[in-house]
């Protein structure tokens, strides 16, 4: 996605690399008036599709999560009081963890016992489905942005189902990500949460 470019700049020669490789091209309309804007204006008028919000982009891009026909991926509700699952422990023989320690990012080294390694959930096994990825990130996020390093140890899942799910809930509006790889609740989930 271009959101400004100059005429000849750095920006519009990546923009036609994207071209030159299949993929769809997004612009940003920037004021007539302003250099900084002539080249995102230039590939609009050359066919990038007009971008101004999520909501332009999301038609283009492949379902994340593969879905039967007729099936929809429905994301939980922020306002939904969220109920305990109880899990199953995994068939590894490692010990299991069934809830996240409450300030496992806090331990330090000396409450840290080596001889107890916490089993890992798998990226998305017949237990652990994309829903209850979301599902656990919702219940550990609050207003107050938390890393998202800290968040993946929290959840015991693998990072890259992780960052999927963040992803998904970020464009639900559900999740607004910081500066710093910080994450936490949406500033528009304040109304329908309280």
């Amino acid at each position: 996605m271009v959101v400004e470019a100059a005429p000849h700049s750095g920006t519009l020669i990546t923009a036609r690399m994207v071209v030159d490789y299949g993929r769809e091209l997004f612009a940003v309309p920037g004021s007539p008036l302003d250099p900084r804007c002539r080249g995102s204006n230039n590939l609009l008028r050359n066919g990038a599709i007009l971008t101004e919000s999520v909501a332009d982009i999301l038609p283009h891009l492949p379902p994340v999560i593969p879905q039967s026909a007729g099936s929809t991926v429905s994301l939980p509700s922020i306002s939904a009081p969220r109920q305990k699952k109880s899990v199953s422990p995994p068939q590894t023989g490692l010990p299991f963890v069934s809830e996240p320690p409450e300030r496992a990012f806090f331990a330090s080294p000396q409450n840290v016992d080596e001889k107890e390694p916490i089993a890992l959930k798998p990226h998305f096994s017949a237990a652990s489905t994309a829903q209850d990825v979301r599902e656990n990130l919702l219940s550990l996020l609050s207003f107050t942005p938390i890393a998202v390093d800290d968040l993946i140890r929290r959840c015991q899942f693998s990072a890259s189902a992780v960052l999927v799910a963040l992803t998904e809930l970020e464009l639900s509006g559900c999740v607004s990500t910081y500066s710093g790889g910080m994450v936490g609740l949406a500033d528009n989930q304040a109304e329908t949460a309280g």
